[in-house]
C-alpha cells in the first residue's frame, strides 16, 4: 500500500518507510505502509525451514502487544516488539504437523531493517517465550 507524501516531509514518523517514486509526475515521495515478499516450499533441509516471508506492516506494528510483559516496551519503542514494522518470518514444520498452520509455534518473527537492538532482543524473547 502506497500513499503520496508531500515534499519536504512535514513530520517524519520514525517507523514510516518513505521512498522516492515519480518526481517527473509530481509525486516525488511515497510512504510504503504495507508490503511482503514470500518464499514457500523450500527444499528439505536439516533445519526444517519451510518458508521465509518478509513483511512491512506499519499498521499492525502499532497495535498493542498481546503479551502484557511487552506493553511497557512497546511504549518505549513506539511499536510492538513482537510485531516490528519490518520483519522476517522464518517458518519450519513441527514434526507433529501435517501442514504449516498460519501461526506456528516455530514461526520466528525477526525484526529487520533499521533496527533498535533492544527491539531485536525483545522480538527473539517473544518468540522463545511463545515456543
Amino acid at each position: 500500500m502506497l500513499r503520496p507524501v508531500p515534499f519536504p516531509v512535514p513530520q517524519h514518523d520514525p517507523i514510516s518507510q518513505i521512498a522516492h517514486f515519480a518526481p517527473s509526475e509530481e509525486v516525488p515521495l511515497v510512504e510504503i505502509r504495507e508490503g511482503f515478499f514470500r518464499i514457500r516450499d523450500l527444499a528439505e533441509n536439516k533445519n526444517t525451514v519451510n518458508s521465509l516471508r518478509w513483511e512491512l506492516d506499519a499498521v499492525q506494528s502499532r497495535r498493542d502487544p498481546i503479551e502484557p510483559w511487552l506493553r511497557r516496551w512497546a511504549l518505549i519503542l513506539g511499536y510492538n516488539p513482537a510485531h516490528p514494522p519490518s520483519h522476517l518470518h522464518i517458518n519450519s514444520y513441527d514434526e507433529a504437523e501435517v501442514s504449516m498452520p498460519v501461526d506456528s509455534s516455530s514461526d520466528l518473527r525477526l525484526c529487520v531493517g533499521v533496527v533498535n537492538p533492544l527491539a531485536l532482543v525483545l522480538s527473539i524473547g517473544a518468540w522463545l517465550r511463545a515456543a
